[in-house]
């Protein structure tokens, strides 16, 4: 299933981690590239609704916790994507 409890490993694990990220329109990924590293996406759509690109924070996970990635740094994040999608590509 894991790589040492973090890293998706199999194809349904990873298809519903994609799932849950598609409905909730952003990612966390918790130390699974690399132990300690935390890091928070949110997409940039272009004029038509597609994803383009993304906008990441990177922090060690001993600083920031997970929810506070969610709670400090996903609502800035949010907006400055909406902000930077309806700039670039409206």
């Amino acid at each position: 299933k894991t790589k040492a409890g973090r890293t998706l490993t199999t194809p349904e694990a990873l298809f519903e981690c994609l799932q849950q990220v598609r409905q909730q329109g952003w990612c966390i990924v918790d130390q699974e590239l690399e132990q300690g590293l935390r890091s928070i996406a949110v997409p940039v759509y272009d004029a038509s609704g597609q994803v383009l690109a993304a906008l990441n924070v990177s922090t060690h996970a001993g600083r920031v916790s997970r929810s506070e990635l969610e709670q400090r740094f996903l609502p800035s994040m949010l907006s400055a994507s909406r902000e930077l999608s309806a700039q670039l590509f409206a």
